[in-house]
């Protein structure tokens, strides 16, 4: 019993970091070599370095984001067939039990509920 508690827990620390805590992906190149610039190259090196990091980091949560809403849908759809299979299931029971196409179904089915 431990041992599957803890195989759980794993699981969901795994899944928790790989959706929540993982870092924005950083830009390939490093940041310029500032030393032999004048000080409006710096500026403009530096806002250009800016405006990439930002792009990149801006694109990675909408990514993110993005992943996030696909996994909603895909567990709301798997739940709204999961109540129609139930929800038809219990209208089977009332069907058979009312209408008495079973003669015991009824009886067999009532010491369930």
């Amino acid at each position: 019993m431990f041992y599957v508690l803890a195989a759980v827990l794993v699981v969901a620390l795994i899944v928790v970091y790989n959706i929540f805590l993982k870092t924005p992906p950083e830009i390939d190149e490093p940041e310029p070599d500032y030393l032999n610039m004048t000080n409006q190259e710096k500026k403009e090196r530096r806002r250009e370095w800016r405006e990439k990091r930002k792009e990149s980091r801006r694109n990675w949560r909408i990514e993110r984001i993005n992943a996030v809403k696909e996994k909603i849908y895909a567990v709301a759809s798997k739940r709204k067939w999961l109540f129609f299979i139930i929800a038809a299931i219990i209208i089977g029971y009332l069907i058979v039990s009312y209408l008495g196409f079973l003669p015991k179904s009824g009886e067999l089915f009532k010491g369930l509920l």
